[in-house]
């Protein structure tokens, strides 16, 4: 069971791919004096990558600017990519944002010139927690 705020979006997420397709090890690599490659994996980790656009500026200070403190402070955050499929999805945590390649920093774009007052968060990468 959990509790907190819901956010829902104005807009589904663009270019989102899902942690199915998007892991990466952690560990070390070693290339022997022979050109054999060894590799010591301590981990895998899944990830998700989402952006929205076509924010509405008031909607980027009074609803996401919170929602992007919140996730900067690296507290977690269930994302539902489908919401008419609500039984899926993600415990996860803010890795990185287009501002800051450790998901401290957030700066949302507008979408000019064609755009005036639409903004974009850029691409966000989101990591699984492995609970």
């Amino acid at each position: 069971m959990t509790s907190g705020i819901l956010f829902v979006p104005n807009l589904v997420g663009y270019n989102f791919l899902p942690p199915d397709i998007y892991k990466k090890n952690f560990g070390s690599l070693n290339i022997t004096s022979s050109g054999v490659k060894e590799a010591i994996v301590y981990s895998t980790q899944s990830f998700f990558q989402v952006q929205f656009k076509y924010i509405p500026q008031t909607d980027a200070i009074l609803s996401w600017s919170p929602l992007m403190i919140w996730m900067m402070s690296q507290k977690g955050i269930e994302f539902t990519p489908d919401i008419t499929n609500a039984n899926t999805f993600y415990d996860c945590t803010i890795e990185t944002t287009t501002e800051d390649g450790k998901g401290l920093g957030f700066r949302m774009t507008e979408m000019l010139p064609s755009f005036p007052f639409l903004y974009d968060t850029g691409m966000m990468k989101f990591r699984i927690r492995n609970t």
